[in-house]
């Protein structure tokens, strides 16, 4: 049997679909492969590859495909690597997020009710936040966005400011630091081509969905000695559009410095 794997004379699936769907099945089988299981599965890839070969020729994308490929050895060394993480920093912006929650309920409550009820400021979620609007105003019944509407603006802004706050530490308070290594590393998964859109995916934590502001980024450092160092192309897909459909107008307003969007 390992002799005519490794000829590749057993006989394989003949599309794309079936070879996928086997190469799954054998890579889900049992971890302690045998010798004979792990050359199975590399004539497994080897042919899914070929297949895959001639379905991106068919549809005009092999110099994706190549361009693709240049790029997957430096994102796997960037998922074994990771990104040193400041946990101190995080969990300092977590107080004092924790600490405004407190500060806008408290801002909720009338004059007379100031010492009654702070044991419950410090419940972050919605129901406290509904119970101390209806204290103010009885007739709220809900935080639906038509219900806060009737509210004055300052509470308005007061109660949207505090639901805010929930899902940012919600997307980005403790839990995540669940995705810190031992070394003090975060390790992410990226996927080259995991939008819809073409551009890569980064889960478990997403990396690429950490909110834009110091609070957030600063938990991000580089090793002593070293910088991190932020690089972006202006308008890169618009380019990329232009250079390929030869638009004048639109190769023009890039050559002449316009903004595009």
């Amino acid at each position: 049997m390992l002799e005519q794997l490794i000829q590749g004379t057993s006989q394989p699936p003949t599309t794309l679909a079936d070879l996928a769907h086997a190469y799954g099945q054998n890579a889900a089988s049992d971890p302690q492969a045998s010798l004979a299981d792990l050359v199975e599965r590399a004539q497994l890839a080897r042919r899914l590859a070929r297949l895959q070969g001639v379905r991106l020729a068919q549809d005009g994308m092999s110099q994706v495909s190549r361009l693709e490929a240049q790029a997957t050895a430096p994102i796997v060394r960037m998922e074994a690597v990771g990104l040193a993480f400041d946990r101190t920093t995080w969990s300092a912006r977590i107080r004092r997020e924790q600490t405004g929650q407190v500060s806008r309920l408290a801002s909720l409550q009338p004059a007379t009710d100031a010492k009654t009820h702070t044991s419950n400021l410090g419940s972050a979620n919605e129901e406290a936040l509904l119970t101390h609007l209806q204290r103010l105003h009885p007739e709220v019944s809900s935080l639906a966005e038509e219900h806060l509407a009737r509210l004055p603006s300052r509470t308005q802004l007061i109660a949207k400011s505090y639901l805010d706050s929930l899902r940012r530490l919600r997307a980005h308070g403790e839990a995540f630091l669940d995705h810190v290594d031992s070394d003090g590393r975060i390790r992410a998964t990226f996927s080259q081509i995991g939008a819809s859109t073409g551009r890569m995916a980064c889960t478990a934590p997403n990396l690429q969905g950490i909110p834009r502001g110091r609070d957030y980024r600063a938990s991000f450092c580089p090793k002593p000695g070293r910088i991190l160092v932020l690089g972006d192309y202006s308008a890169c897909e618009l380019r990329i559009l232009a250079e390929m459909s030869k638009d004048q107008s639109l190769i023009g307003a890039f050559a002449e410095g316009r903004d595009v969007h």
